[in-house]
């Protein structure tokens, strides 16, 4: 209602001024009234008027122009501004222009546009004003000028003010005081804040700016005594202030303790954020007191700043790192230092490379020593670097790094020499471990160029023997084993016996490999499993010479559970060769005991045969029938169905022999049984069985076996010399070929298989998933389980999951030894992994590592994917478990990857010092991996961050950038420096004055 009524009475003056104007049309009665409402400050009723008079006046008035003007401004007139203009531009001798300057002076004031303000301002004379208005025009104007920064014609403006001792004064008086705080004129500046004083809106910036005047002019007890009487009673920002100012000057008077009280509640304050020289100075004043993990605290923020603070604050982080022997974080202290430059750079670049040798950071000292050595080539400490950097290169385990450096000295000392022949050996160790055996020849012959070492010597030339070996070069084998023998060196001369032993087995020279068995047992003093597997071999040796008396003594000696099945058969071939049936069909039958193992098959058929041979074709039949029944996928299976055929024949069931036997011609046509299949047909034939496709047979059978100087065989022959050569795509090429030439030929089974394969080694995945699938699809091959093997991994390659599932569970049906079945569950394993089936993929990882037979690396491949199974199921425990026995196997690539993924496991654990103890033993012993080297850097410096230690994480995170040589760390690490900067504008502000500045 109020609000109605106040409407309501301003329409009725609306209303009442309209009725006066037109009731009268006397311009001069009009004018009276517009300019007695002027006057009473009725500035709406006043434009109204003046408005009605300029209508009605046939002269011009300049001070109802002015008067008009000035009324509009004051009631918000959108022309008024134009209007007063105009007044000036048509009367600018009028003594009311004056107070139009100022008027305009005023409108531009309050907005802020102190330029266009001054413009009019000095248009003014103040003689033309009012003595109220004379204090505001030269206090405006004054503070327009400090706003533009003309403080010269400023001061006596607002010195002016204070002459008036008006409403004015104070303020005039606080911005004298600020332009002389800020000139340093700190006694004129003193003198006018003491004259506002007393003034309580003035408070807090007069404390502020007295406090600080005490400070700048050393006048310390003043301060304290100024500080104490005001703290109290000041606000937030006012407090702050004082307890820094008191804080630096009891720093400054090296009174540490009162410092660090006082600067420790000014950062507390500022809820931890302040500037580098505040975080310098309290970490200084805490070190002289002793308080030592309050200076690293303070320390350690002072040093991310850039240029001499950061570096003095890292320098003193550093000693008091040293002091507590916590050397990982010194080392990042020493790093920002020397990369600072100046005075310490020298001492801390030092320094970097001592810790890392303390350390056992060997390959990280190596590199600091030669960044030292090429910026201080003169140094005082140029001796013992060296030094130094050659026990580094001994101990490092970045072999690449020490070969690079150590190959450029052309005259190497004894101990260069030792140095080089230690990392080259240990290079080659490491890509044998990596199987990369043509390389790790070369390192070894490296090393044996400075025999300094003669266990190294012995060791490198077995090592390459065994790599020749594997490569296939047994001649260059023969010949590395010999050199070892002849260094005299008793446990690799042994092993090297051993490797000779075996080079003569594959090559059938079995006298040989006899006398260098027996030699290495004689000087074995283990029961381990070389000795186990020399003695079979020794059994071998003699089965093959036919001395069968000694070879089923030496296979019984054997006492091995894995070996049982083997050691069963073979004892039945040399009982069944020695004419001693019973013995041989008992030990036969035992090998059935293993119905898993690869000979199991073999037994089958050798009982099968005795029978035929002793004329028990009945037993023959049901021994044989098992054979195919239990084991459809052996190799064996065309001389079954043969042995079949016969005992059928000899039982005058010539229907089941024909069949047999034409079971035999359809299904294996290139087979070397094949023709004995015929001539079994024949004999059918001659008994009175009606065979109508017999000569069909003879024709498949010359198709499927030419004359080995035909064109056919000599296409075959050429495409698989390509493919031995390893000449892939030209062997694909070539077998294509042959298989649209010769689409009938008993090659083409090998054909298809051996086109499959040198796609998939061309990495033509998809051609070879459908080429290995054509192989498969034709059925019993002895292609099939290698066929299901690469088509599985060609098909994960692929991402087709789910089918390389499907495939490895066919494989897994029809394995028919252990080798398949283990085939088939990593490749199960492996797939279901990438699907992120992690119980089913744990179920073949448990099965493969349960059962007996695996290959030599397989168990520390499986160890460390159902490793990664638990960190993916966010079962840590149970994936350190698994990865210590990983780690604490060969230093290989394998080793190392499991290291970094323990420092990964306690990093999701929160358990961040742990972390960095795995990750800091990964750089220490798997320097040659600089893949996961980076990665642990790169891991490191997310601890550090985890952990609040900025200037570790950045320090870190600068190695990476500087001397990683994957570009795809460096660039993760680029990323991460950008996250590390914004942290470090959230926790280090810049210094700025904390004097408030108002307009009163």
């Amino acid at each position: 209602m109020r609000i109605a009524a106040f409407l309501f009475s301003i329409a009725s003056i609306h209303f009442t001024i309209a009725q006066q104007l037109e009731s009268s049309s006397d311009p001069q009665l009009i004018y009276q009234q517009a300019l007695e409402a002027y006057q009473q400050e009725s500035y709406l009723a006043a434009v109204t008027h003046f408005e009605r008079f300029q209508e009605l006046s046939k002269t011009p008035n300049p001070e109802a122009s002015y008067y008009h003007a000035h009324a509009s401004l004051r009631v918000g007139d959108a022309r008024a501004v134009a209007m007063i203009r105009r007044f000036i531009q048509d009367y600018p001798a009028h003594p009311l222009a004056g107070g139009a300057y100022f008027e305009l002076g005023n409108y531009y004031f309050l907005q802020d546009d102190y330029a266009a303000s001054l413009e009019y301002y000095s248009s003014v004379s103040g003689s033309q004003l009012p003595v109220r208005q004379q204090e505001v025009w030269y206090f405006r104007m004054g503070y327009a000028q400090l706003k533009e920064g003309d403080t010269l014609a400023a001061v006596p403006n607002l010195e002016t003010v204070l002459e008036y001792r008006g409403d004015y004064h104070g303020d005039a008086s606080y911005y004298l005081a600020v332009y002389h705080f800020e000139s340093g004129n700190y006694t004129q500046a003193l003198g006018y804040l003491e004259s506002i004083a007393d003034d309580e809106q003035f408070f807090e910036s007069v404390a502020q700016m007295t406090a600080g005047i005490h400070y700048h002019t050393h006048n310390y007890q003043m301060l304290y005594r100024y500080a104490d009487q005001n703290l109290k009673k000041a606000n937030r920002n006012t407090q702050k202030l004082l307890l820094k100012l008191v804080g630096e000057a009891r720093f400054e008077e090296e009174d540490y303790k009162e410092a660090t009280t006082h600067l420790q509640r000014y950062v507390d304050l500022s809820s931890k954020r302040v500037d580098a020289d505040t975080y310098y100075k309290l970490g200084y004043a805490y070190f002289q007191t002793g308080a030592n993990e309050e200076a690293i605290d303070n320390f350690k923020l002072a040093g991310l700043e850039k240029g001499v603070l950061g570096q003095n604050s890292s320098f003193y982080l550093g000693q008091l790192y040293m002091r507590k022997n916590n050397i990982n974080y010194a080392y990042s202290a020493f790093q920002t230092v020397a990369e600072g430059g100046g005075a310490m750079a020298e001492e801390a670049a030092f320094t970097m490379g001592k810790l890392n040798f303390q350390r056992e950071q060997y390959a990280a000292a190596v590199r600091d020593f030669e960044s030292f050595l090429e910026k201080h080539p003169n140094s005082r400490w140029k001796t013992e670097v060296n030094e130094l950097m050659a026990q580094a290169y001994l101990r490092s385990s970045d072999y690449d790094q020490a070969i690079n450096h150590l190959s450029t000295i052309r005259n190497k000392s004894a101990l260069m020499k030792s140095a080089y022949q230690k990392v080259t050996f240990r290079k080659g160790q490491l890509l044998f471990n990596d199987q990369k055996f043509q390389r790790a020849v070369d390192l070894f012959d490296e090393s044996l160029a400075f025999p300094m070492d003669r266990e190294l010597e012995a060791q490198a030339f077995y090592l390459k023997g065994e790599c020749h070996s594997l490569l296939n070069q047994p001649e260059a084998a023969k010949n590395a084993y010999m050199r070892c023998l002849s260094t005299g060196t008793e446990q690799w001369s042994n092993a090297a016996r051993y490797g000779l032993a075996y080079i003569h087995y594959n090559q059938k020279q079995y006298t040989e490999a006899e006398a260098f068995f027996e030699d290495f047992i004689q000087n074995s003093f283990k029961r381990d499993e070389l000795t186990i597997d020399a003695r079979l071999r020794l059994a071998d040796c003699y089965y093959v010479q036919k001395q069968y008396d000694k070879a089923i003594r030496q296979y019984k000696q054997v006492d091995s559970e894995q070996a049982n099945a083997y050691i069963a058969y073979q004892l039945g071939l040399a009982y069944s060769l020695k004419g001693d049936g019973v013995m041989a069909q008992q030990h036969f039958e035992e090998v059935l005991r293993f119905p898993t193992s690869e000979y199991a098959d073999n037994a089958l058929f050798q009982l099968g045969q005795m029978h035929v041979e002793n004329g028990s074709f009945d037993a023959a039949v049901v021994t044989i029938e098992r054979l195919l029944s239990d084991f459809p996928n052996s190799p064996l299976m065309p001389y079954a169905h043969t042995r079949l055929a016969l005992s059928y024949f000899n039982l005058d069931e010539l229907a089941k022999a024909k069949a047999s036997y034409e079971y035999v011609l359809k299904n294996y046509i290139a087979n070397e049984v094949a023709n004995a299949a015929l001539l079994g047909l024949q004999e059918v034939m001659k008994k009175g069985q009606s065979v109508p496709n017999f000569e069909d047979y003879m024709q498949a059978y010359q198709q499927a076996n030419p004359d080995d100087n035909s064109l056919e065989v000599v296409a075959f022959e050429a495409a698989k010399t390509s493919y031995y050569n390893q000449q892939y795509e030209d062997a694909a090429n070539k077998l294509q070929a042959f298989l649209e030439k010769y689409p009938t030929s008993g090659f083409q089974e090998d054909a298809r298989y051996f086109l499959a394969d040198a796609n998939y080694r061309a990495g033509n995945w998809s051609l070879a998933s459908s080429q290995f699938q054509q192989v498969i699809a034709a059925g019993v091959s002895p292609y099939m389980g290698r066929s299901l093997d690469k088509r599985g991994k060609a098909l994960i390659r692929q991402e087709q999951f789910g089918e390389a599932v499907n495939n490895y569970r066919f494989l897994l049906g029809h394995a028919s030894n252990a080798k398949e079945t283990y085939i088939a569950r990593e490749g199960l394993m492996n797939a279901y992994f990438y699907q992120n089936k992690s119980d089913s993929a744990l179920y073949f990882a448990n099965q493969i590592l349960a059962d007996d037979w695996k290959p030599a690396d397989a168990e520390r491949a499986t160890l460390l994917l159902k490793a990664k199974l638990f960190v993916q199921k966010e079962n840590y425990d149970e994936a350190l478990d698994e990865l210590i026995r990983v780690v604490n196997d060969a230093p290989n690539e394998r080793g190392a990857e499991a290291k970094y993924l323990m420092g990964k496991v306690y990093y999701l654990k929160g358990q961040y010092k742990r972390s960095l103890e795995m990750l800091f033993d990964l750089n220490r012993n798997y320097g040659s991996y600089p893949h996961w080297v980076g990665k642990s850097f790169l891991l490191i410096a997310d601890n550090y961050l985890e952990m609040g230690e900025l200037l570790q994480a950045k320090a870190t995170t600068q190695s990476i950038i500087d001397n990683a040589s994957d570009d795809a760390i460096v660039q993760e690490a680029n990323e991460k420096m950008l996250t590390i900067l914004e942290e470090e504008e959230r926790v280090l502000v810049a210094d700025s004055t904390m004097v408030e500045d108002t307009i009163r």
